[in-house]
């Protein structure tokens, strides 16, 4: 388990070093917009194993609808 921000933790791991990368990422309300990008998942793509698992969670504001 790694701890901290989450971008700059991945650049820190090798390539396919990670089974599941559980993303829980927010600034009070908001998630950093460095944490919204193509690049963060591109290097989230980059530090999972094949049939790995990435787990996020979002935010939503109200009405909260489904």
């Amino acid at each position: 388990m790694r701890g901290g921000d989450a971008r700059a933790v991945l650049a820190k791991v090798p390539e396919d070093w990670a089974d599941l990368i559980i993303a829980d990422v927010f600034s009070g309300a908001r998630t950093p917009a460095h944490l919204t990008s193509a690049e963060f998942v591109g290097e989230v793509r980059r530090v999972l194993r094949p049939g790995g698992f990435y787990a996020a969670n979002l935010a939503d504001g109200p009405p909260l609808s489904m």
